[in-house]
């Protein structure tokens, strides 16, 4: 299975207009802003706190090396050459095997590495069998300084994500109502997935935050029968 590029090839050159903001909602534009802000700097919002450790494979690795658990080397080179024994590099008329060039692995900068995953094959990509699969995880999960061909692009894809759920504080716990960490939150609930079992009525609580104003309250579903829901609603914080 091949997973296609969601990104649209061909771009409209005719430039975007500028985005008018009306002097009305500025101050309240300003507010989100700012607890937007907040959700980042203090770490509140789960959605940025997601470590999936093997952000490429799910598969279980063969082998698995940890780079702080062995000596550390200065080249690339010298690590697979001194402890990965299930990986080794050969030539073919100066070049990588079968087509990339290995040989810019070589010159990454091993402190950069967090572990190397072996995947023994078979695996299919685009048609194309490969014997095997080295996955280098650096600490950051990025790719810096890998120096590629001029040729190769680098899209930033994004996958599919675990289920998760909007972090809020529980403010039933006396800690966190006499917490002094600020609650900025303009999203003040939000769950996808919602069953009534038949209810009419049902309760679903939730915490105002710091913010003041109006709120809009949208509910969405589909009946057992197939028909669509959506009503909403506002209510106001002072």
């Amino acid at each position: 299975m091949d997973v296609e590029s969601p990104f649209i090839s061909r771009f409209d050159p005719k430039p975007a207009p500028a985005l008018p903001v009306d002097s009305s909602v500025f101050d309240r534009l300003l507010d989100r802003s700012v607890a937007l802000q907040l959700f980042h700097y203090f770490g509140i919002d789960i959605l940025d706190d997601l470590n999936n450790p093997d952000p490429v494979f799910k598969l279980t690795p063969s082998q698995s090396y940890i780079m702080d658990e062995y000596t550390r080397f200065p080249t690339m080179r010298e690590v697979f050459i001194e402890f990965i024994s299930s990986a080794r590099f050969r030539n073919r008329n100066g070049k990588g095997v079968p087509i990339a060039d290995h040989a810019i692995i070589y010159h990454y900068d091993p402190l950069a590495v967090e572990r190397i995953n072996i995947y023994k094959g078979p695996h299919y990509l685009s048609g194309i069998q490969f014997d095997g699969i080295i996955e280098l995880i650096t600490y950051r999960r990025l790719h810096e300084n890998l120096d590629l061909n001029k040729s190769t692009q680098i899209i930033p894809y994004e996958g599919p994500q675990s289920p998760c759920s909007l972090l809020t504080p529980d403010y039933s716990v006396q800690e966190n109502r006499l917490s002094r960490r600020p609650d900025s939150r303009h999203t003040l609930l939000w769950k996808p997935s919602v069953q009534t079992a038949r209810n009419s009525l049902i309760h679903i609580p939730f915490d105002t935050s710091d913010l003041t104003g109006d709120f809009q309250v949208t509910v969405e579903g589909i009946t057992k029968d197939g028909k669509i829901i959506y009503e909403t609603a506002f209510f106001r914080v002072e």
